[in-house]
């Protein structure tokens, strides 16, 4: 249904949706579609919504904010290009106060500048008072091809790839496998679960290996079966001699692979196989015509060795009317810039 809108991502389609709602990651929160069509009929833009607690200044707000999912690295609505933004975001002020008359503001996490949902978060209010930044989305484009993404690497990275490139040569035979079947994806899910859980985060008290939780892990594995039927899921894995050394878990959509989830042997950490690996999915992605880009995520420190394109994240806030939905926008637009960063971070 929402594919008909050009430019959305994975996560900005119904698939992502459905998914979302038939796995349960939503918990039991009422999660609402509000879906915009023309005056033929048209679907035009989808916004979903839930309703909930935000604190500014330790002060309680009820506002209406995106569904939180912490694998979603950025948020947005989706919206066909040829729709007025400033009339779109009139209408849905509108439908969100008749939905929940006390609602004080809508609170978007993790938006980009760019994205619909900033363009009518921000026609909603003062432009002084409508972010806080969240933190940076990591991309790869792969569409330039791979060898002008080498030529962008540092010198250094360049060699500790080809040296952990010949450890693994000399050790034996190397594979490289992608999972898109749905049958393949699922017994690749659970080798990439055994190697989480095989490594820190599977050992240290505080690791947060999936497989620790099993409601966790019931919902990790029924979303990437169910988004494998509609080849929504891939699971790309380095293998030496039978033995798996890296995997990583993808989502893929609307010209871009999505990077969820990677894990390692730490029997092998010193020849760095995440990054082995991740040289090789992007080998893949650069010979996949369908594939623009490959996104690392939010805040993902290791990948600033790729030096990926990055874009900067907020949480931009609207106010709904009334006047404690005023208050709450000049409490943000009162508080320093430092601070606010820093609390984010905190």
């Amino acid at each position: 249904m929402l594919d008909r809108i050009p430019g959305a991502g994975f996560h900005f389609s119904f698939e992502y949706f459905e998914t979302l709602l038939a796995c349960g990651s939503a918990g039991s929160r009422d999660i609402h579609f509000l879906c915009f069509r023309d005056s033929q009929g048209e679907l035009v833009a989808v916004c979903p919504l839930e309703i909930a607690r935000r604190k500014i200044r330790r002060l309680g707000f009820l506002a209406w904010q995106v569904p939180h999912d912490p694998d979603r690295p950025t948020q947005d609505f989706i919206v066909d290009p040829g729709v007025e933004l400033s009339a779109l975001a009139g209408t849905l002020r509108q439908a969100l106060k008749m939905l929940e008359p006390r609602a004080d503001l809508l609170a978007l996490d993790r938006v980009g500048p760019d994205t619909a949902a900033w363009q009518i978060a921000t026609t909603m209010s003062a432009p002084a008072a409508r972010a806080v930044r969240f933190g940076r989305s990591s991309h790869i484009p792969s569409k330039v091809g791979m060898a002008e993404l080498r030529k962008g690497l540092s010198r250094k990275m360049r060699a500790n790839l080809r040296q952990a490139s010949n450890v693994f040569a000399q050790a034996g035979k190397v594979h490289y496998q992608v999972a898109s079947d749905p049958i393949d994806v699922a017994a690749a899910a659970d080798r990439f679960l055994e190697l989480e859980a095989a490594g820190w985060k599977g050992r240290e008290p505080h690791g947060h290996a999936i497989h620790k939780n099993p409601a966790v892990r019931q919902r990790f594995l029924c979303t990437l079966r169910r988004l494998a039927e509609s080849r929504a899921s891939e699971v790309h894995s380095l293998w030496l001699e039978g033995e798996p050394v890296a995997a990583l878990v993808a989502f893929l959509g609307g010209n871009e692979l999505f990077a969820v989830k990677i894990a390692y042997s730490e029997r092998w950490a010193k020849a760095s196989p995440g990054h082995l690996l991740l040289e090789r999915v992007l080998e893949a992605c650069c010979d996949r015509e369908s594939i623009e880009s490959l996104n690392l995520g939010w805040e993902a420190g290791w990948s600033s060795s790729w030096r990926p394109e990055e874009i900067e994240l907020s949480t931009t806030y609207a106010g709904l009317g009334g006047w404690r939905g005023r208050m709450a926008l000049a409490l943000l637009a009162c508080q320093p810039r430092k601070a606010r960063i820093q609390r984010r971070h905190s």
